[in-house]
């Protein structure tokens, strides 16, 4: 007999691009706004992190990996957080009685009862516990109202003709202290399981952190969509929804009104041809910038619940006998994918992946809880900052995967799209640039796969052009809302309006450069004309001054180049307009 406890399931809420983009404010002139650069850790701490020292055992669990498995059920219809015992169950007194000391802490679920006994079958059929992924799928099937579950377990041989009667009563202290040692901590759910086979019996415990107080949740989808709403049970700056469409694609959720935190109502839209999709709700605390998974959901939008899991599969076998190779080999398999779903390929940054890979080991030590977990927001922050990245970086995401018992591409490739958090920076539309931090074990019976994710959208000349044209359109608009007649373009100006923003990209200050830009325009004019320049990360941020948007007649040319300031990391726009009024004679 002997008590075992599951690895700690860990998460990453791969929102952070909007994180490090959620900076305060700081364009020029009064407008627009730009990541803050103090946001991301300087080159100098990160090189201080690569050279900590890092534990030298992650990933060491009784992992058993399946192909395929069929759960048992029966399931709760949706997802509820409702008490729940079973009288007749001498286990479930245990955990009765743990939920009376923990009152209003501790929740007995239908879904924990679940998800115990399906850890609980697979235990007993393995002799281990599932992936991650076929956990996932236990969780999820089971609508616990968590997103990650943890287990305790007790187990032993016993003899056929031992009754059950005897092993609860030699078994309930050591069941009891198992139940005591998972309930540490905040607001939980639990549930527990009583099986044997084969000789053999076995007590499961399963808990989970309730991060929400949920409204029941309906995983067949109404209108098209599933409906998630109530309240966050911990601090939190704010919550975020996405979900997977397809075999590579996934949608954001939105938020439904006007419901203020802790309070929250998301709506997430689910594909009407998709089988089954998961859903995940992210909680970004407001200490910390690493967001933390709160639920996922299984919807259904065809209505045809399933007790089956497959391994999900994303491309061809590519097993790894070392680290060798094993980023462009990545690189290779998700490009495919990418194709697949009708993207351009992302390119290997050689130089940010060795970044990358020092890093790595300290995520995950992190997330693995044998290192503080400021120690996962700063590898996170460093590696979308991206300050060695072949380009100048316009946006950046952050995920990372690990597959444990398998040293395939394959399986990483799959782990890393399975969550919609994945597939947001792996599969993201605007991304040219990918950053790999691998780490591998091929020992037999032990093998591994993990590695850290960085994708990066990077600053263009060519599409310098498209963006000024998208400023003139934002012009336009914002003027006819106002009820002003539209702009009017200064195609003199053009030429010199190219010419600038080179000489702003070749380095020249945008003030300077604008200074010239105004010198020159007056001679192509022979008439005033004033100026404005800001710069700014993003251009749906783009504040423009009232003079722009009210004189009554307006003649406007747009100049728009790039640049990254010294000590930041990533580009920003420099916007800059050439304003004179068209009917205006003289200088």
């Amino acid at each position: 007999m002997r008590g075992r406890r599951a690895g700690r399931a860990i998460a990453v809420v791969a929102t952070c691009a909007a994180l490090a983009c959620a900076g305060g404010p700081g364009g020029s002139q009064g407008a627009g706004s730009v990541p803050e650069s103090s946001q991301f850790p300087t080159p100098e701490q990160l090189e201080k992190l690569e050279a900590a020292p890092v534990p030298a055992k992650l990933f060491e669990l009784d992992v058993r990996m399946v192909d395929a498995w069929e759960l048992a059920g029966p399931f709760p219809e949706r997802i509820v957080s409702e008490p729940y015992s079973e009288p007749e169950n001498p286990w479930a007194a245990l955990v009765d009685d743990a939920a009376r000391r923990r009152a209003g802490l501790v929740v007995p679920t239908e879904a924990m009862y679940c998800v115990a006994r399906e850890l609980g079958r697979f235990y007993l059929a393995q002799r281990g516990q599932p992936t991650a992924s076929l956990r996932a799928f236990m969780t999820a099937r089971c609508n616990a109202p968590v997103a990650h579950v943890s287990f305790q377990y007790v187990e032993g041989e016993v003899s056929r003709e031992r009754d059950d009667a005897s092993i609860y009563g030699q078994w309930k202290d050591s069941a009891a202290k198992a139940i005591q040692e998972s309930l540490k901590g905040g607001p939980q759910t639990i549930g527990i399981w009583f099986g044997r086979d084969e000789g053999r019996a076995l007590v499961m415990v399963a808990f989970g952190r309730r991060e929400l107080l949920l409204d029941p949740v309906e995983t067949v989808p109404t209108d098209g969509a599933i409906e998630v709403r109530g309240e966050v049970l911990s601090p939190a700056k704010a919550i975020s929804g996405l979900v997977n469409h397809g075999r590579v694609g996934f949608a954001e959720c939105t938020r439904v009104g006007e419901v203020a935190l802790p309070s929250f109502h998301l709506r997430c839209p689910v594909d009407p041809a998709d089988e089954s999709a998961l859903v995940s709700v992210g909680i970004h605390p407001p200490a910390r910038l690493l967001g933390e998974l709160g639920l996922t959901v299984l919807a259904w939008p065809q209505g045809d619940r399933s007790a089956s899991y497959r391994r999900p599969v994303y491309g061809e076998s590519w097993p790894m006998l070392d680290e060798q190779n094993l980023d462009d080999g990545f690189v290779e398999l998700l490009n495919r994918v990418r194709r697949e779903a009708g993207l351009e390929p992302v390119e290997l940054d050689a130089g940010q992946s060795e970044t990358a890979a020092r890093l790595a080991p300290h995520f995950f030590a992190s997330m693995y809880g044998a290192d503080d977990e400021v120690t996962a927001d700063m590898v996170v922050l460093g590696m979308i900052a991206g300050w060695t990245v072949d380009g100048i970086v316009q946006t950046g995401h952050f995920s990372a995967a690990w597959a444990v018992r398998t040293n395939d591409l394959a399986d990483l490739l799959a782990a890393a799209l399975e969550m919609p958090s994945g597939r947001e920076t792996l599969l993201a539309t605007d991304v040219q640039r990918i950053a790999i931090g691998p780490m591998l074990r091929t020992e037999k019976d032990r093998e591994w796969i993990a590695a850290t994710f960085g994708t990066y959208s990077l600053f263009s000349e060519k599409a310098h052009a498209a963006v000024a044209r998208r400023v003139f359109e934002k012009i336009a608009a914002e003027r006819k809302l106002r009820g002003v007649e539209p702009p009017v373009p200064l195609a003199e100006v053009g030429p010199l309006c190219e010419l600038t923003a080179s000489a702003v990209q070749g380095g020249e200050e945008p003030a300077d450069a604008m200074n010239g830009l105004l010198q020159g325009s007056v001679e192509v004019l022979g008439r005033a004309v004033s100026g404005w320049v800001a710069e700014v990360a993003d251009l749906d941020t783009l504040a423009l001054p009232e003079e722009v948007l009210k004189r009554p007649s307006l003649g406007v040319a747009v100049a728009v180049s790039h640049r990254r300031a010294k000590g930041e990391p990533w580009g920003r726009y420099v916007v800059m307009l050439v304003l004179a009024d068209p009917e205006a004679q003289g200088v």
